[in-house]
């Protein structure tokens, strides 16, 4: 069954066939392309997080980031953008600056509360003061935070929200 390939003094064996086990069944222990329940799957893979920042480098670091946290990340580049793919639906978690060219992060605050008023938004400012942070909480923001980001910061907070009571309450299947 096994395939020997010559190298100089060296016999390999490879199989010829060796069943392919996707990383997410592999996560949940899995040992061939057995079914995994629909309890079973990971919730890690049904979130997506979206990234909204006019700066491509900081954009770039926090989807890097995220991603690694094995969440699903998008990325937008403005509020307009950022809006179109809310309302394509799918995101759990905003991550948004605050000082863009087309949308303020408080005007997509809003508009994104109006859409979806359990999103949790996360505001990312360099400007900020005592006002600021009391005029995004009022409009809903759930957390904001102060540039230049520390992002292990900004992973345990990512970590904090989307273990939340509240989250997690609203993402059960039937309040969805």
């Amino acid at each position: 069954m096994n395939t020997l390939y010559r190298k100089p003094n060296l016999f390999l064996r490879i199989p010829k066939y060796r069943p392919k086990i996707l990383p997410s069944q592999a996560r949940l222990g899995l040992k061939s392309k057995e079914a995994a329940a629909p309890e079973e799957i990971h919730d890690k893979k049904r979130i997506t997080i979206l990234c909204v920042d006019d700066d491509p480098m900081l954009r770039l670091t926090e989807t890097s980031i995220l991603k690694k946290l094995g969440h699903g990340v998008k990325a937008a580049n403005d509020g307009a953008d950022a809006l179109e793919i809310v309302m394509q639906g799918g995101i759990s978690l905003i991550v948004s600056g605050y000082q863009m060219p087309d949308m303020r992060g408080d005007e997509l605050l809003g508009a994104v509360k109006k859409i979806d008023p359990g999103l949790p938004v996360i505001i990312v400012s360099a400007t900020l003061t005592p006002e600021l942070v009391i005029k995004f909480k009022e409009l809903g923001a759930s957390l904001v935070m102060s540039k230049p980001l520390d992002m292990t910061e900004l992973k345990e907070e990512v970590r904090k929200i989307l273990s939340s009571d509240a989250f997690l309450e609203d993402t059960k299947p039937e309040n969805r």
